[in-house]
Parts: structure tokens; C-alpha cells; sequence
């Protein structure tokens, strides 16, 4: 069939994750496809938008496209950007103090987050 690419799935989704470990994951794989073609639509440069297609289309590398220098000169602005607003919306209600100071005292007082294990092992 022509124009037809073998390792396309049936929702037109290449059948090979983007990243190893979604292969489990596949949600996470759309989502991470629908970003990247999120950037393709903002990205000025027309070199970047083919190359950002090519590895939506599991045709690319994402390791190669992320070391390239017009990648990295693109998405720097933008998360500076996200990071400023990020700083800007406060800090969620995550139960955490925005005074880091603070949680050796409130593990004191029976609130604030777990201590870490004193010998090895995890929480």
C-alpha cells in the first residue's frame, strides 16, 4: 500500500515508543507525541518543525533531535518561560512549607513530611 509505513499501529501511532520505557505506557507515549507536536506547531524554524515530525513519526531519533543546538535554542526560552510562571502562580498546596527550614520543626511537632531512613533502605 502506498505511503504506508509498516510500523504504524492502527490509530496511525508508530508502534515503537518514543521512549524505551513507555512501552508499558502508551498513554504516556500520545502525550508525549501530542507535546512535541505542540512545539512543532509554535517552532519558527522549518527545518526543526520536519525534524520534530520526523520523530513523531518514529522516523528520528528524540535523544538526537534533544542534543541538537536548534532544539536546545528553541525549548530554552520556553522554559525559562514556564519556569517564571511556575515562580509566579506560588506554590501549590502540596502540604509542603515554603520554608524548607521549617520541616525539621514540624517533624518534631508529629506534622510536615517523613524523615528519611537513617540506615539505607527507603521510606
Amino acid at each position: 500500500m502506498a505511503g504506508h509505513d509498516p510500523r504504524a499501529a492502527s490509530d496511525g501511532e508508530p508502534e515503537q515508543p518514543l521512549l524505551p520505557s513507555y512501552r508499558s505506557r502508551p498513554d504516556l507515549d500520545r502525550a508525549l507525541r501530542a507535546n512535541l507536536r505542540t512545539l512543532r506547531d509554535r517552532c519558527p524554524d522549518a527545518d526543526l518543525r520536519e525534524r520534530l515530525d520526523a520523530v513523531v513519526a518514529g522516523r528520528a531519533s528524540l535523544r538526537e533531535l534533544a542534543r541538537s543546538p536548534e532544539y536546545q535554542a528553541f525549548l530554552g526560552p520556553l522554559v525559562l518561560e514556564g519556569a517564571r510562571r511556575w515562580e509566579e502562580a506560588g506554590r501549590p498546596d502540596d502540604g509542603m512549607p515554603a520554608d524548607v527550614d521549617a520541616v525539621p520543626e514540624q517533624r518534631r511537632e508529629g506534622r510536615g513530611p517523613a524523615a528519611p531512613p537513617q540506615q539505607g533502605g527507603t521510606w
